[in-house]
């Protein structure tokens, strides 16, 4: 389990990651929200979660060639970012990663493993019933393959990265051009996770850790769909932190996999 001092080095590299991406985004007027659990740490924290170790970001798919242009101005020293659905990544989020750090949660082949940030991408339902139960159909399928691509062999995983693309083409297809109703993310879809357009708004700015960070306009509305009476905390069972099998905050996930390796031979 994570320990207090390595979450505390954790959130404050996340803060400085946030910080460079709020920049570029502002540089390059890109429209984002915080996402999820750290809209539920800005309203009833003030900041991250205290068992938490991630931030999330959304962005509303038309606004995908700013978010490209902001992205590749970051400092390719500090940072490395990965596309949706491109190689053997099968993930439908943008993912950027701190260079020089190793973070690793699980057996996933197709990230590099580092402190990150997560930019899910926000989609319009499709228009109409029917339509739309053959789009939760085809979801479901896309999350199973995500799943799958990424514990498998890379050569593999691009095989699956073709087959969703051409699903998505699908889904891009019957995505709502009328529809007032977003979702996020693609491959961690519920039915939960529609939300009128009108609840992600105008950005209303949050403290965060003592910054100050685009929200939902409707957060609280967010938040009670997703978990009912956010204020209160869960039980203190569930307040830990998720497990990790390496970490390090100055050796790179490329070296310690290659020095791992060589250990093992």
């Amino acid at each position: 389990m994570t320990s207090e001092s390595d979450m505390n080095t954790i959130h404050k590299i996340l803060l400085e990651m946030m910080n460079d991406l709020v920049d570029t985004f502002e540089r390059n007027n890109v429209p984002y929200y915080l996402s999820g659990g750290c809209v539920l740490g800005a309203l009833r924290h003030k900041g991250f979660i205290p068992w938490d170790d991630d931030i999330d970001i959304a962005v509303f798919k038309e606004d995908i060639p700013k978010l490209d242009k902001a992205l590749s101005e970051l400092d390719p020293r500090k940072y490395e970012y990965q596309k949706s659905l491109t190689g053997s990544y099968t993930r439908d989020y943008y993912y950027v990663s701190r260079i020089g750090t190793t973070y690793i949660t699980d057996t996933a082949r197709n990230r590099a493993q580092r402190i990150s940030i997560e930019i899910h991408i926000l989609h319009p339902v499709p228009d109409g019933k029917i339509a739309l139960s053959i789009y939760h159909g085809l979801m479901k399928l896309f999350m199973w393959e995500s799943r799958i691509g990424q514990s498998v062999d890379p050569k593999i995983g691009k095989w699956i990265v073709s087959l969703m693309r051409m699903q998505s083409v699908i889904m891009n297809l019957m995505e709502g051009r009328s529809s007032k109703t977003y979702y996020e993310p693609r491959n961690q879809f519920y039915k939960r996770d529609y939300l009128n357009k009108d609840v992600y708004g105008t950005p209303k700015v949050h403290e965060f850790e003592g910054m100050a960070y685009n929200c939902p306009e409707k957060a609280e509305e967010m938040l009670t769909k997703f978990y009912g009476d956010y204020m209160t905390l869960p039980p203190e069972e569930k307040r830990r932190p998720r497990s990790y099998k390496a970490l390090s905050f100055d050796m790179d996930y490329y070296d310690y996999i290659q020095e791992n390796r060589s250990n093992d031979g």
